[in-house]
């Protein structure tokens, strides 16, 4: 299978999203290629080099971006690659707040510093000036947006 790259005019949705939603200035993105599988969307750059797929079963390459492709379901990661260019939609934690987030609990809203989120939705969330990861904002809560095998379980307490 051939790693499938978005056209220019389906890539757009995606350069916009992360512009308006996080800021991320288009000219960050001026050298990405998007590819998608399913619902999983990926980066990388236009130079990567082209993969000889001869007998290979190669569906995605670079940076994953989107999990859930159109619902713009932001992964963990490239949320937190992407954070020096991140500047809005963006909650700031305090230490104790760190704690509770990578223990996958809801922190409670009125608990964090929203003053730059523009709307309910993902979010990235940053500690001391840095982007750590992201989460999803809500009137009552932010819930950490955590990699699988980074979710703590409910049976290890």
């Amino acid at each position: 299978m051939k790693v499938p790259i978005l056209s220019s005019q389906d890539a757009k949705k995606y350069v916009h999203h992360l512009h308006s939603r996080y800021g991320i200035p288009l000219s960050v993105m001026t050298n990405w290629r998007f590819s998608q599988y399913q619902e999983s969307v990926s980066v990388m750059s236009r130079e990567s080099i082209e993969l000889d797929q001869k007998g290979l079963n190669v569906f995605a390459m670079g940076l994953q971006l989107f999990a859930g492709g159109k619902d713009f379901f932001p992964t963990a990661n490239a949320i937190t690659l992407l954070g020096d260019h991140i500047t809005q939609n963006v909650v700031f934690i305090s230490r104790e707040q760190v704690e509770a987030f990578f223990a996958a609990k809801r922190i409670p809203r009125e608990a964090v510093d929203a003053s730059k989120v523009l709307s309910d939705g993902w979010v990235a969330v940053s500690y001391n000036g840095k982007v750590i990861g992201s989460g999803r904002i809500s009137a009552q809560h932010l819930i950490p947006n955590l990699p699988r095998w980074q979710e703590s379980s409910n049976d290890d307490e």
